[in-house]
């Protein structure tokens, strides 16, 4: 289970993480959804419940599913 960032500075690296790990994804060639892919989903879908980066997390969560939505249709 993913645990929740306790602090700016945990989610400050959470975020860090999460986008590394998006940009090293190439989800097109995947047939189904890594497990990977929800873990991130979920840590920014709770990143942007937060008041601070809710406008860009939110965009984050949007583009990463319609990326992990394209794979599974692939």
């Amino acid at each position: 289970m993913v645990q929740k960032p306790n602090s700016d500075l945990e989610l400050y690296n959470t975020l860090k993480a999460a986008t590394k790990f998006a940009d090293s994804m190439d989800f097109h060639s995947k047939k189904s959804r890594p497990i990977e892919v929800d873990t991130l989903l979920w840590e920014l879908e709770y990143v942007a419940m937060r008041e601070m980066c809710h406008e860009l997390c939110g965009a984050a969560v949007g583009y990463l599913q319609e990326l992990a939505d394209k794979s599974n249709e692939d």
